[in-house]
């Protein structure tokens, strides 16, 4: 399941005309990097869930999926065929990838990620877990480990997380507006920060329809907590971006295959 429906107001450089998740690295889209990443896991069903120009995402895998093959027109006065050719070009996308769903949740005004997950509920199988991912963030996320980890703790939800990097640098005050002490931005390694990779129990949906919450997080994920649910932490020590700023676009030095 890949959230693709935010807007991303801070990249309207890119996203005035296409959704965030589609803004290029080198060439290949975010989500396109994403998919072939998990792929290497066994991971070969992703359900997109769109909003923000849902439709280019509609267009964009249609051609992917039409366009890279020959083919053949046979037209007559009585009846008209279009025919693609078995021989498949090479493809951005991974041919592990077996079946892409797209599910276009609306644009909102607020954040409904807990909402835009129950509109693909019928296609989650009961008692199956499935991975919950952010169609704007890369990370090399050993999702074997993961699996391993949900299932050895019996988690209803675990989630990846990473040390959260400051993006300034931070300032301790004391008395008469006097500053104490100044920190250089960088790592906290006392703070952590979801990175996406989220492996759900499927009951969490049946919790979010109940609940009627209308995020994932804070308010699904702060729900199950004070519900007593079996909620896990899968640290993660290894690369992680999230791009959010023109920088980050531009920083991306390729490693994430």
């Amino acid at each position: 399941m890949i959230f693709a429906g935010g807007k991303g107001e801070r990249l309207s450089y890119y996203t005035e005309s296409i959704p965030k998740p589609m803004i290029e690295l080198d060439g290949i889209p975010i989500i396109i990097r994403l998919m072939n990443y998990c792929s290497r896991f066994g991971v070969d069903e992703f359900i997109i869930l769109g909003g923000y120009k849902c439709n280019y995402i509609k267009k964009y895998f249609w051609e992917l999926a039409n366009l890279e093959h020959d083919i053949t027109l046979e037209l007559s006065e009585s009846k008209n065929k279009y025919l693609i050719d078995d021989r498949q070009r090479s493809s951005l996308l991974s041919k592990e990838v077996k079946k892409i769903r797209i599910i276009d949740c609306g644009v909102h005004d607020e954040n409904c990620t807990a909402q835009d997950l129950l509109l693909a509920k019928n296609y989650i199988v009961d008692d199956e877990d499935f991975l919950i991912l952010y169609g704007d963030t890369l990370a090399d996320v050993n999702i074997q480990e993961l699996k391993k980890f949900h299932k050895k703790n019996n988690s209803h939800l675990t989630i990846s997380v990473n040390h959260l990097k400051e993006k300034n640098g931070t300032i301790e005050i004391g008395e008469n507006s006097s500053i104490k002490s100044f920190l250089e931005k960088g790592i906290d390694y006392n703070k952590f920060v979801n990175i996406g990779f989220m492996l759900c129990d499927s009951s969490i949906l049946h919790y979010i329809e109940h609940s009627k919450h209308k995020s994932l997080e804070p308010q699904t994920i702060s729900g199950l907590i004070n519900n007593k649910k079996n909620i896990n932490a899968f640290f993660h020590n290894g690369y992680y971006q999230a791009f959010d700023t023109l920088k980050d676009i531009k920083n991306f030095d390729g490693r994430f295959l």
